[in-house]
């Protein structure tokens, strides 16, 4: 299916995760990479990010969304390509994430206490109700500096979407799931310019492919390490700032240059003042 066909149907249930990266077409991680950085962004991009906290999350999201088996592979043992009995289990599990015994028990117990937490939650029990895994796309038009008007595919996959409700939930692990740890995390730039973009941009999603608005935006968050503390939190469209959008107009003009000519700078030429 090309992405005209994907655009034209808007909304996709069941597609892989592996299937929807594959997707051409710009997304909320793009456009906070981009502000970022564009070329770390584009080598992250093509070499993937692993390390015990990106392996911990996406455990706690293929557990929460049914689809350990297809996700995720566990192996006991020295994780070296070079040995035959690990090389084996790669090719056997081509395309999953690869994780410890660890992992995967520290995993069940922080999304057993996020559900927990939410669902006898008498303010946040419904925010893990809805469909799972729901890949959206649809087409922006942007305005190059030349004047140039170009029709950007975009994308975004929803962890929870209850269109009924007007809401969707993203699952989010963080070092810090404190309230006032998680609200410093949604506004720094060192979280990719902040959880704030990303609900701006979901809910502009929602609103191109459903055509209705007053969309509201939950995280259900949990920490990565013990005692694995989760907490709930809430963007709506009402919070979503002239700034925040403006930053993810620019995101989204930044990727459309870099995705149209190719190019995708790093730091500043020439000699920088440090002041």
């Amino acid at each position: 299916m090309n992405f005209d066909e994907l655009a034209k149907t808007g909304r996709v249930d069941g597609m892989p995760a592996a299937e929807y990266h594959r997707v051409s077409a710009c997304s909320s991680s793009a456009i906070r990479g981009v502000l970022d950085n564009p070329a770390k962004y584009r080598h992250k991009s093509k070499t993937g990010i692993s390390g015990p906290s990106i392996d911990f999350g996406s455990t706690v999201h293929a557990l929460a969304c049914d689809k350990f088996d297809e996700e995720i592979a566990v192996f006991d043992g020295t994780r070296n390509p070079r040995h035959a009995k690990y090389a084996a289990f790669l090719a056997e599990n081509e395309g999953k994430t690869i994780i410890t015994p660890k992992i995967l028990a520290d995993a069940q117990t922080a999304w057993k206490y996020l559900q927990d937490h939410v669902n006898n939650d008498p303010e946040a029990s419904h925010i893990l109700t809805g469909d799972e895994e729901v890949s959206l796309f649809w087409y922006e038009t942007v305005c190059l500096d030349d004047g140039t008007e170009v029709k950007v595919p975009c994308k975004a996959r929803a962890d929870v979407l209850n269109v009924e409700g007007r809401y969707l939930t993203d699952i989010k692990t963080a070092k810090d799931a404190s309230p006032r740890g998680f609200a410093k995390a949604a506004k720094t730039w060192q979280h990719l310019i902040g959880y704030d973009v990303q609900s701006d941009w979901y809910i502009r999603g929602c609103e191109a492919v459903f055509d209705v608005r007053g969309w509201t935006f939950y995280f259900a968050a949990v920490e990565n390490s013990a005692p694995f503390l989760p907490c709930a939190f809430q963007l709506d469209a009402g919070h979503i700032t002239d700034k925040t959008s403006i930053l993810t107009h620019q995101g989204l003009r930044k990727w459309t240059e870099c995705w149209s000519t190719g190019f995708w700078p790093g730091y500043d030429a020439g000699i920088n003042w440090i002041v």
